[in-house]
């Protein structure tokens, strides 16, 4: 399957995704983003496709753990879902980015056939996470060279916000000078590759979102969920 027929799938599930109410269902999603992220990859360090939503994950849970400790049952509920949901996407969006080329994800986000500002978008975001990824890859190399974890606890936490903070103030200035190389090659958001929509495929993607609306209303009919 082309680069962009998977993507295509990917963002219809991750809007089912964002749907869901249910814990129990969104833990049967983990379970599977978990097979799928390590039978994509062949890998079973997945921990690797978390990376960059790693500090978000982290005060979620936080935040998750304190309502639950306080018996704020409401909030314990909104956070585990959004906790899992982030989860979920990144396990499958960086089992795809690890799987894909760079070159073969930006054509097939192209030939999603969107229009050309939001090609532009998705494609500086997928351009921009392979940046981040290695400038990451690159940091945690530096640390480890400095002798990062045979530091005290409280030195490792003091540095690791400086150079957090000062990891978001370099990606800022990273991002702006890739859209500006983008646009010094010529990149006007449309694709050169022929469309992924031919018939077979349309009628897969149509079948794919049938199901997922029809288990959205069989979620919503058979399990007691909070709205908030």
């Amino acid at each position: 399957m082309k680069s962009g027929q998977t993507l295509a799938l990917s963002f219809v599930f991750l809007f089912f995704l964002s749907s869901i109410l249910s814990l129990e269902i969104l833990l049967l999603f983990l379970g599977f983003s978990l097979v799928l992220s390590i039978g994509i990859t062949k890998d079973f360090f997945v921990h690797k496709q978390i990376l960059p939503v790693f500090p978000f994950l982290l005060l979620m849970g936080i935040f998750a753990g304190i309502s639950f400790y306080t018996g704020n049952e409401v909030a314990f509920l909104f956070q585990s879902r959004i906790f899992l949901k982030v989860l979920i996407s990144a396990l499958i969006l960086g089992s795809l980015i690890r799987f894909y080329r760079p070159i073969e994800m930006i054509n097939g986000i192209l030939s999603l056939g969107l229009p050309p500002f939001m090609n532009q978008i998705f494609v500086l975001s997928f351009r921009y996470f392979y940046s981040l990824w290695q400038e990451l890859q690159i940091s945690q190399k530096a640390l480890h060279s400095r002798g990062f974890l045979q530091r005290p606890l409280f030195q490792r936490l003091f540095s690791t916000g400086e150079w957090m903070g000062g990891f978001f103030l370099h990606s800022i200035d990273h991002s702006e000078k890739i859209y500006q190389a983008m646009l010094a090659r010529g990149f006007q958001g449309k694709s050169k590759d022929s469309s992924i929509w031919n018939p077979s495929y349309t009628l897969l993607f149509l079948t794919f979102v049938a199901i997922c609306l029809l288990f959205l209303l069989w979620e919503r009919r058979f399990f007691h969920v909070y709205y908030n």
